[in-house]
């Protein structure tokens, strides 16, 4: 390993990618911490770089792998989160997927909250959504805090980027659902595994364009009175019920 020094010009690459536009201009994420680093080599992303404090134990790395050795004040200016783990991965964003395969699908619309999205995204991984839809105003999916909230599921690749105006030709001749409080189709009681599901923020929900473009607005029952549920939390009853109609 080799060490890597404040002024050298990585190091100002790096600082840059808090920054949305660097990374994709660049091409590069942030992953910070052991277990994702873990994750992103059992999924199968490409680790560019990995920087760790001395005496850090690294697992074996690909030969294209780049390790560098840091120092704590520089580990900590360029790690996304407050208490750096002591390793910090560079990943590739991958090569952007322009079309759906499977029959379930989740659609963000509008979604802000990289927390709610990467829990989105680790949901539809553990019930095996077969893809994840992000409008172009949702959160960032290789935000750092989108990526921690995944848990590796953002490595698995299985989200596309589609413009709100596009959503309908997307879905043309499928079933595509809108939840909302006030649905004519309710979770639990109709099959969802043929399916997709618009979701849309928790201030607004979905925009009126998806809605009206619906095939049926989808519901998930609740008691009288009850507070609607955050995005990622009826996403997940949603996805939960997707899973269930496989069976």
């Amino acid at each position: 390993m080799r060490e890597l020094g404040k002024n050298n010009p990585l190091v100002t690459r790096l600082r840059k990618l808090k920054d949305k536009e660097e990374r994709y201009a660049q091409g590069l994420y942030l992953c910070e911490g052991h277990k994702l680093l873990g994750e992103a080599l059992t999924r199968g992303a490409r680790v560019r770089y990995v920087l760790a404090l001395e005496g850090e134990q690294l697992p074996a790395l690909p030969d294209y792998t780049e390790v560098y050795t840091v120092s704590e004040s520089l580990m900590a200016g360029l790690s996304p989160v407050k208490t750096p783990q002591g390793v910090l991965a560079v990943c590739v964003i991958p090569q952007e997927k322009t079309a759906l395969e499977g029959r379930c699908h989740i659609v963000l619309d509008g979604l802000q909250d990289p927390g709610n999205v990467g829990t989105i995204l680790r949901t539809a991984d553990a019930f095996g959504v077969d893809g994840v839809v992000l409008t172009e105003d949702c959160a960032d999916p290789y935000n750092p805090k989108c990526v921690r909230a995944s848990m590796g599921a953002v490595f698995k690749n299985n989200f596309i980027f589609c413009p709100r105006q596009e959503i309908p030709a997307l879905f043309a001749g499928r079933t595509l659902y809108a939840a909302d409080m006030n649905g004519n189709v309710t979770a639990g009681k109709s099959n969802l595994s043929d399916c997709a599901v618009i979701i849309g923020t928790e201030g607004s929900g979905v925009s009126e364009f998806l809605k009206k473009a619906a095939t049926g607005i989808l519901s998930i029952p609740m008691e009288p009175g009850a507070e609607s549920l955050n995005a990622a939390m009826a996403a997940t009853v949603i996805m939960w019920e997707m899973y269930r109609g496989k069976e």
